[in-house]
C-alpha cells in the first residue's frame, strides 16, 4: 500500500517539476504558479489537520493541480470520538478556467480529482471474551484506506496582484477497504459484532459501505510566483 501512494506522489512530484522547468512556454503573462493553503482543515471537527498544494500552469486556461494534507485527531473523555486518528491525504487534478484568469480579474473553473487517503486509527475500549462471560480493555487498532475521484464547481477571485482566494464545492465516489488488528479468538470484536448498535469511531464501518457518494467543500488562500521578467512566453 505505501509503495502504491509513494509511486502516486513521486509521479505528481515529477509532473510538476516538468511544468516548472519548462513553465515559460505555456505561461501567461501573470504567474507561473500558485501556492496553495486551506485554513478550513485546521478547524475541522472531524479530520483536523494541514492540507497545502501547488497549481502549475499548462496553457492559458488549464493548469495541474497538487495538494497533500496531514491529520491528527487526539482522543478526548469529552468528545463523542474517544479514539487517536492519525493519517494523510493526496490529491492530484486538472483544473480549467473560463477566461484565463489574467490579473485581478475573478474566474470560474472545472476541476477534475484523483484523490487517496489512508487513516490508522486506535481506541482502548472494553470488549467480551468468552460469550460475554467478562468485560476486558484491549486496543482496537484499524487502518482506513480510501480511494476517489470527484469533479468540483468554483470561483477564484483576486484579493491583490500576487494572491488570490478560492471557493469550490465537489461531487464524486469513493472506495473504501479496511485491515485491523486480529484479537484473541474468544473475543467478541465489537468492530465487526452486527448486534452491536453503537456508532463509534470504529464501529461506524458496520454501517457504511465501501462504495459511498463524496461532497467536498473546500475554501483555499492562494499565493502567486510571478514569472521571470527575462524569459519571455513563446
Amino acid at each position: 500500500m505505501w509503495k502504491t501512494y509513494c509511486s502516486i506522489l513521486v509521479l505528481g512530484l515529477c509532473l510538476q517539476l516538468g511544468f516548472a522547468q519548462n513553465y515559460e512556454t505555456y505561461l501567461p503573462e501573470d504567474y507561473r504558479l500558485q501556492l496553495k493553503f486551506n485554513p478550513l482543515a485546521l478547524i475541522s471537527l472531524q479530520y483536523p489537520g494541514i492540507h497545502f498544494g501547488s497549481e502549475h500552469r499548462l496553457t492559458k486556461k488549464s493548469t495541474f493541480i497538487t495538494e497533500v494534507g496531514a491529520m491528527r485527531r487526539f482522543a478526548s473523555p469529552f468528545s463523542t470520538w474517544p479514539a487517536n486518528l492519525w493519517g494523510y491525504r493526496l490529491r492530484s487534478g486538472w483544473r480549467y478556467y473560463t477566461k484565463g484568469h489574467h490579473q485581478n480579474r475573478t474566474d470560474f473553473y472545472l476541476s477534475s480529482w484523483l484523490q487517496v487517503k489512508q487513516l490508522y486509527v486506535s481506541e482502548n475500549d472494553f470488549v467480551e471474551r468468552f460469550g460475554g462471560a467478562f468485560r476486558e480493555r484491549m486496543d482496537l487498532r484499524e487502518t482506513r484506506n480510501y480511494l476517489g475521484a470527484f469533479f468540483a464547481l468554483g470561483w477564484q477571485g483576486a484579493i491583490s496582484p500576487n494572491s488570490r482566494w478560492e471557493l469550490d464545492f465537489g461531487m464524486g465516489v469513493r472506495y473504501r477497504w479496511v485491515s485491523r488488528n486480529i484479537l484473541p479468538a474468544d473475543v467478541i470484536d465489537p468492530r465487526t459484532d452486527t448486534r452491536n448498535t453503537a456508532f463509534g469511531p470504529l464501529e461506524q464501518n458496520l454501517f457504511w459501505p465501501d462504495w459511498m457518494p463524496i461532497f467536498t467543500l473546500d475554501f483555499r488562500f492562494n499565493f502567486l510566483i510571478p514569472r521571470k521578467k527575462s524569459s519571455p512566453v513563446r
